[in-house]
């Protein structure tokens, strides 16, 4: 069995174009859940309109995400944390210059439809990681967070990942 390996699941590998990230809001939502995810991430305060039309495209389940509107509920909203983290610490967040020390297999699943960790992103991501084994795995309608939207599939390939070796 393997040891200290990774698995990075629906993971946002910055740097990347803001664009590809607004394209997949307007496939998914059409031109308004573009307009409102470009408006949400360069500071506008449109809070009300990315919980009411953005967040319900991170799920592509059927009938969408059935816990969404209970963990929205359960969600206090720290406007002055968003801000810092989008104005600082995301901003700093920059692991690139650091992928080649990586030197464990990793295990990286996107969802195909994922509109934050894109799967460019992810692939970008899975070619930066050069000094060691990369599995790749896009699942297919899947959207953010690939273990709530497909537990079988993302524990399948887990387990098989971890039993490797």
């Amino acid at each position: 069995m393997r040891t200290a390996s990774a698995a990075w699941c629906s993971t946002a590998s910055w740097p990347g174009p803001a664009e590809e990230r607004l394209e997949i809001f307007e496939r998914l939502g059409g031109a308004q859940a573009r307009d409102i995810a470009r408006r949400y991430w360069s500071g506008e305060d449109v809070q009300e309109d990315w919980e009411r039309v953005c967040l319900p495209l991170y799920s592509r389940r059927p009938g969408g995400d059935p816990d969404a509107a209970d963990r929205l509920a359960r969600i206090r909203w720290n406007r002055d944390v968003i801000e810092r983290f989008r104005d600082t610490l995301a901003a700093r967040f920059d692991p690139w210059p650091h992928l080649d020390r990586v030197s464990r297999p990793v295990l990286i699943m996107n969802g195909e439809d994922d509109p934050v960790a894109t799967v460019s992103a992810a692939r970008r991501l899975a070619a930066a990681l050069t000094s060691t084994d990369v599995e790749l795995h896009v699942l297919p309608g899947v959207g953010h967070g690939v273990f709530r939207e497909a537990p079988e599939r993302s524990i399948e390939l887990l387990r098989g990942f971890a039993c490797r070796g």
